[in-house]
């Protein structure tokens, strides 16, 4: 966390958290005299959630795919032909473990193996058990990003 004031000495300032575990935010504060502590002086400002928009873009790969087995760096590079957003082989195996339920409901079945050669990321796509609004139609929206298959 960063805490930035906007002007010197202006008792206005910006803090800027962003982590592994947490979401990122910037956050507007204002530093009270009378209380001498920073208060908010604004709703939580975040982003697009990541986790949605990598969710979003692995379901129209896997829609039109079916399965995918290989390395993360490999799902990342794979992921490219459906967006330009910029995903993290570091960051996949976790988002993807982190959002198992989210994949179930989509009919996306996820594995996670140690082999000789590396770490395999196993997805497979399953049609009949996606209960997503999304199945019968051409388009993905999540967050106001659409994707289309």
């Amino acid at each position: 966390m960063v805490l930035i004031e906007t002007k010197s000495g202006s008792r206005n300032a910006k803090l800027f958290c962003v982590g592994r575990d947490i979401e990122n935010a910037e956050i507007s504060l204002h530093f009270d005299s009378d209380l001498k502590k920073w208060i908010v002086t604004d709703e939580l400002s975040t982003g697009q959630s990541k986790d949605n928009i990598f969710l979003a873009a692995l379901y129209v790969y896997l829609k039109k795919h079916i399965s995918f087995t290989g390395t993360a760096s490999e799902l990342v590079s794979e992921l490219k032909e459906v967006t330009q957003e910029q995903f993290y082989p570091n960051r996949v195996t976790r988002d993807l473990v982190q959002n198992g339920y989210t994949l179930r409901k989509y009919g996306i079945d996820f594995q996670y193996k140690r082999t000789r050669n590396g770490r395999l990321i196993i997805l497979h796509y399953d049609r009949e058990r996606d209960s997503s609004d999304g199945k019968n139609t051409s388009e993905v929206t999540v967050n106001r990003l659409t994707l289309k298959v």
